[in-house]
């Protein structure tokens, strides 16, 4: 039987790329799996200039994709996704996927799955 305090486990394979759209930045990442309770939403968070992470969008379980359309140019920003059970209990996050905004669709750039 599942704790009411356990944790998910946390989504892998976080992917950052530029796109065709002016200050777009998409994110993508694996659903949580095998995880000791179930997934009821994901959460992405930033961060930039060393400041403290933010929460960016909080999004529901069968969601694995998020457009940012407020990015500013020429900023490195970090991202990282974490999964959230029902009854609130956050995952870790993933590894940080470190990405510099250039104004320009690029090709992706991805964390490496934790072990």
């Amino acid at each position: 039987m599942w704790s009411a305090g356990a944790r998910p486990n946390p989504p892998s394979n976080v992917s950052v790329w530029e796109t065709h759209r002016p200050h777009a930045v998409h994110i993508s990442w694996h659903p949580s799996t095998y995880s000791p309770v179930s997934v009821a939403g994901y959460i992405i968070e930033y961060t930039f200039y060393r400041t403290e992470w933010e929460t960016l969008a909080e999004l529901a379980d069968d969601e694995n994709e998020y457009t940012w359309t407020s990015a500013s140019v020429f900023v490195e920003y970090r991202f990282r996704v974490r999964g959230i059970s029902s009854t609130g209990v956050r995952s870790e996050p993933t590894q940080a996927v470190n990405f510099y905004t250039t104004g320009t669709p690029t090709y992706r750039f991805s964390s490496v799955d934790r072990l």
